[in-house]
């Protein structure tokens, strides 16, 4: 198993006012933190990627090289944080997590859990402990791949990496026939906890593609409502129904993402579609 924090080193809550604004940093060691922003306003630079962060915001970095915070000036910001050495990942999974967007939802669980750890003071087995106590069960325990890929909750599919929700109406529970808007989908397996009238399927955005594709048996009209350029990735979000699905596609100077506004269809195989526990 794979550890995202050094645990032979540790790891620290933390807060902090910065009444005027301020600076946080560099720091030359690779480190993982996440940084909520209860008030005010910051730039991260994690490596070579900026991330602006407003008031009741909240974000996850891993840095490679540097990671440096500027708070803005003449704004009183208020934060909190919990940071620590980074342990070692295969360069596939590292790789993969820093293509993710670092912002993540702030939830009151979220909250509760830092506002814990910073009563608890500087991380370690006795006291990571007692905050797992402190929080209950946990929702999921595996490593980062089954935890990313098969999230046993919303929450812990929320928590890590950027997720598409989809609402659909269930047709049948026993055999996982639901339907899509107009679209029929077969997911040939039963629904947790015997699903009945509305269910909410989650897909990652590099499970979508634009267009039809072999092995993807869903498929949905939609239009293009941005494009975003993340260097060798593109991250494309396309309008379906009332819902704004994101999609990961490599940026090709041979073949140029859709322009915004114009009509698309993207695909996804019935395997990728994950129907999650509230």
């Amino acid at each position: 198993m794979h550890a995202f924090i050094d645990s032979g080193r540790g790891f620290i809550f933390g807060e902090a006012i910065y009444p005027a604004g301020g600076v946080y940093g560099p720091l030359k060691e690779r480190y993982v933190t996440l940084l909520i922003i209860h008030e005010g306003k910051a730039r991260v630079f994690c490596d070579d990627d900026e991330t602006v962060m407003g008031p009741r915001s909240c974000g996850f970095f891993r840095n490679e090289r540097n990671l440096f915070i500027e708070y803005a000036e003449g704004r009183n910001t208020r934060v909190s944080w919990c940071e620590g050495y980074a342990g070692d990942l295969p360069e596939a999974l590292a790789l993969r997590l820093r293509s993710l967007s670092p912002r993540i939802p702030l939830s009151q669980r979220v909250e509760a859990m830092q506002r814990l750890g910073v009563e608890l003071g500087a991380g370690s087995g006795s006291n990571l402990n007692m905050l797992r106590n402190a929080l209950g069960i946990a929702d999921q325990i595996g490593t980062p791949f089954e935890i990313y890929n098969r999230p046993a909750t919303r929450f812990v599919a929320q928590f890590v990496g950027t997720l598409n929700l989809i609402d659909a109406s269930v047709l049948d529970a026993a055999t996982g026939r639901i339907r899509v808007g107009e679209v029929p989908v077969a997911l040939n397996r039963a629904l947790p906890g015997g699903g009945s009238g509305k269910v909410s399927l989650a897909l990652r955005p590099e499970t979508v593609a634009l267009g039809r594709r072999d092995g993807h048996g869903v498929v949905l009209a939609g239009r293009i409502a941005g494009v975003h350029f993340l260097g060798s990735v593109i991250r494309v979000r396309v309008s379906v129904g009332e819902h704004v699905v994101s999609l990961d596609t490599f940026n090709r100077p041979d073949a140029p993402p859709p322009e915004v506004g114009s009509p698309v269809e993207i695909s996804v195989s019935e395997r990728d579609l994950l129907v999650l526990a509230a």
